[in-house]
C-alpha cells in the first residue's frame, strides 16, 4: 500500500511547535509559541521564502500514514519521526498542541502498537515540558539507554554544525 502525501491545507500545528531559525540562524519563532510568519487557520504567510526547516518537514498526517480524524490541528498531536545515524530504530514523536491531548484512547493505542515493533522508540511530548518515553517491547533498558545516549550525540552535532550549543 502506497501513501498519498497531501498538502498541509488549512492545518498549521507545526507552525506553534518548534524554534524555527532563518538562513543565518535568526530566531523566527519559539516553540510553544506561533510563528510570527502563521496565520492560524490559513497558512503561512511566506510559504515560497519559508526556511528550510519548515520546507523539509513533514508528519504522518501530511504523509498520508493516518486518517483525516487524526489531522493534527484537529485532534491536538501531532506525530512525526527521525532516524538516528547507525540505528534501525526510529524514535516517533506524539506532540502535545494543548494540555490533555495525549491522555486519551486513540493516542494511548496508538503509542502502544508502534512499540509492539522493534523499530519504534515512541516519545509523548507533553506542553508542559514532560516527556514520556516509550521503548520497543523486545529492547532491554540497557539498549534504551544506550539509543537515547546517541540520538542525544546526534542531535548535539547537529546543533554545533548550525553554531548552537547544548551544553
Amino acid at each position: 500500500m502506497s501513501l498519498q502525501k497531501r498538502d498541509c491545507g488549512e492545518c498549521n500545528a507545526c507552525c506553534l511547535l518548534f524554534v524555527v531559525h532563518d538562513e543565518s540562524f535568526n530566531v523566527i519563532s519559539d516553540a510553544g509559541q506561533w510563528c510570527s510568519h502563521c496565520t492560524q487557520g490559513v497558512g503561512c504567510g511566506i510559504y515560497s521564502a519559508r526556511p528550510p526547516a519548515c520546507r523539509n518537514y513533514s508528519c504522518f498526517w501530511r504523509d498520508g500514514a493516518l486518517g483525516e480524524e487524526c489531522r493534527p490541528d484537529k485532534w491536538g498531536v501531532v506525530i512525526d519521526f527521525e532516524e538516528v545515524p547507525g540505528y534501525e530504530t526510529r524514535l516517533i514523536y506524539f506532540r502535545e498542541l494543548h494540555p490533555g491531548a495525549l491522555d486519551g484512547d486513540r493516542a494511548s493505542t496508538m503509542m502502544n502498537g508502534l512499540i509492539k515493533d522493534t523499530k519504534n522508540f515512541v516519545v509523548g511530548c507533553y506542553v508542559d515540558g514532560r516527556k514520556k518515553p516509550l521503548k520497543p517491547l523486545s529492547m532491554s533498558e540497557e539498549d534504551a539507554v544506550e539509543f537515547l545516549e546517541a540520538t542525544f550525540a546526534h542531535w548535539k552535532k547537529k546543533a554545533e554544525e548550525c553554531g548552537i550549543s547544548l551544553e
